[in-house]
This record gives C-alpha cells, sequence and structure tokens, in this order.
C-alpha cells in the first residue's frame, strides 16, 4: 500500500519505517480493536506529512537555455587549495 501510495519503493520504505517508529514511539492506545486499521490509518498520516514537508522544500534545477532572463552566476575565481 506504501509502494503504491508514493510510487517510489524508497519513499514507501522511508514511510513505512516512520509509521513503525510513531507505533513505538507513541504506542498503540489500548481503545484500538483493529491494530492493522490504525497502522494504515498512521500510515496515510506520515504520507500526508512526507507528501507536503516536499513541497515546501525548494527544488534545484541547472540553469539551462530555456531559462530566459536568468544568468548564471561564475565563480569568483579558482578553488582555494
Amino acid at each position: 500500500m506504501a509502494e503504491h501510495m508514493c510510487g517510489i519503493r524508497a519513499d514507501a520504505e522511508d514511510v513505512l519505517q516512520e509509521t513503525f517508529l510513531r507505533a513505538i514511539r507513541h504506542g498503540i492506545p489500548p481503545d484500538i480493536r483493529n491494530v492493522a486499521a490504525w497502522l494504515t490509518t498512521t500510515l496515510k498520516h506520515v504520507i500526508l506529512d512526507h507528501y507536503r514537508s516536499a513541497q515546501r522544500r525548494p527544488s534545484h534545477q541547472p540553469i539551462t537555455d530555456d531559462h530566459h532572463g536568468l544568468t548564471q552566476l561564475a565563480l569568483d575565481g579558482p578553488e582555494p587549495e
């Protein structure tokens, strides 16, 4: 389910690990009757958190000829030894 929702196996593994860490850290509430359903809901929340944080991260794109009006900064000089 995580792989289907994330689309990328590495992201799915990350959210699964975070889901189990949350379950261990906070514990499973004693009134939960269906632990699998509770973990699935927690997984969905972790995926949403992961997606939201990815949206807030700046993306780095190399400047190409397609970026009209932007000037790529040149290095000030040679790298220090």
